[in-house]
């Protein structure tokens, strides 16, 4: 959203002019496009995990909105003009990535998408499991994995070291940093091993299902 955040004062101006219509023609299913553009916003503000795709669902009642302030603001003349300048834009842009395709794809999440399909095959192979995951993104993970549907989500050291040392009778991985992975007690340490590697990010297991060991490039 802050890429966009010079649309901003053209939106709430737009939902002004919505709202001033809406009262003086007693048509109130305007409001129903300034729900649509506050609700996402304000219903995942309160969330824990916070990603830029939880509120793309706003993205077009914004861009109506603003929509609407520049037709108020810009004058019919300007309009045709504009609309034409638009246009011969979006013909040369269409040729230039038809000619030349872009690499769009996102480097946020890089790791976890090189990740995630590798801890679905593990998962694969387990009918039960118990997955931590320490101070990683938790929306992420469980966004990109096809196979991950519950996690523990664990972002304090000793409540991780109590989870890791605690009996179970399932198989217990933990998605974690090598670098907080290290900093953990070394009975801990010892007694896990690494399964998964890629880059920064590992995947630990306790011994009883260590089988498997994957290093990605």
């Amino acid at each position: 959203m802050s890429k966009y955040f010079y649309f901003l004062p053209f939106a709430f101006y737009g939902g002004y002019i919505v709202v001033k219509e809406a009262r003086q023609n007693k048509n109130y299913e305007f409001y129903l496009l300034i729900i649509w553009a506050i609700i996402f916003p304000l219903a995942f503000s309160f969330g824990r995990q916070k990603l830029h795709y939880f509120i793309l669902s706003m993205y077009p009642a914004a861009a109506l909105l603003t929509g609407i302030a520049f037709d108020k603001i810009f004058k019919e003349s300007i309009k045709l003009k504009i609309t034409a300048g638009l246009k011969y834009i979006l013909i040369i842009t269409t040729i230039i990535v038809l000619c030349f395709p872009l690499n769009i794809r996102s480097k946020r999440f890089s790791e976890i998408i090189r990740i995630a399909p590798v801890i679905d095959e593990i998962l694969k192979q387990l009918p039960e499991y118990e997955f931590i995951v320490y101070n990683q993104d938790v929306a992420s993970i469980l966004f990109y994995s096809q196979e991950l549907s519950r996690v523990k989500y664990r972002k304090d050291k000793s409540a991780l070291e109590d989870e890791l040392t605690a009996p179970s009778t399932k198989p217990r991985l933990c998605y974690i940093n090598a670098q907080d992975f290290s900093g953990l007690n070394v009975s801990i340490r010892q007694e896990y091993q690494t399964i998964l590697k890629y880059k920064e990010r590992i995947v630990i297991v306790n011994p009883q299902d260590s089988r498997l060991t994957v290093t990605l490039p």
